[in-house]
């Protein structure tokens, strides 16, 4: 039973970490970004899951129907990608890991002290 809650806090942990570095994607993917309009940049969004976070550019149900975000990353036959979502991904690979270790050892120091057999 305390093992459930305290994977369970760890996975909670881990999640917000994730979500914490993707905040720092999104900001940097709009930056990446090519601006013609500035739809494309306004329509970055960030959706916190139970799993982790989703992080979308695009699509039809945004204000302008930024529908054309997934040809700016990948290109089409007519002009090669840009890759702004990929390359704010690679700019904070590292931070990841670092931030969900962060996370659970601060999981871990809470249960530590809850746990602890000092009187």
């Amino acid at each position: 039973m305390a093992m459930d809650l305290f994977a369970s806090a760890q996975d909670k942990a881990a999640v917000k970490a994730q979500h914490e570095v993707m905040k720092k994607v999104i900001k940097t993917a709009r930056k990446f970004a090519p601006v013609d309009t500035g739809a494309l940049r306004r329509s970055g969004k960030i959706r916190k899951l139970k799993s982790g976070s989703k992080v979308t550019f695009g699509g039809a149900s945004t204000p302008k129907n930024v529908d054309y975000a997934h040809m700016v990353e990948y290109g089409t036959m007519y002009y090669s990608g840009r890759y702004f979502l990929r390359k704010a991904l690679k700019a904070h690979q590292k931070e990841l890991p670092k931030a969900v270790a962060k996370g659970i050892t601060k999981q871990w120091n809470i249960y530590a002290k809850v746990g602890s057999t000092y009187r």
